[in-house]
């Protein structure tokens, strides 16, 4: 079992601009990653594409 190590990121905040007809908490439900959970580069592609 190979185990990587690297530097280690958390997601403290998201901020949503110039978006004026749905709730922030609309798009935080939607959007990949969430505040306070590890960052994940795959997740943060599955965001982009969504």
């Amino acid at each position: 079992m190979n185990v990587n190590t690297g530097r280690h990121y958390s997601v403290r905040q998201i901020h949503f601009s110039g978006q004026d007809t749905s709730p922030d908490s609309v798009l935080q439900r939607e959007i990949h990653p969430r505040e306070g959970t590890w960052l994940n580069a795959g997740k943060v592609r599955q965001g982009k594409t969504h």
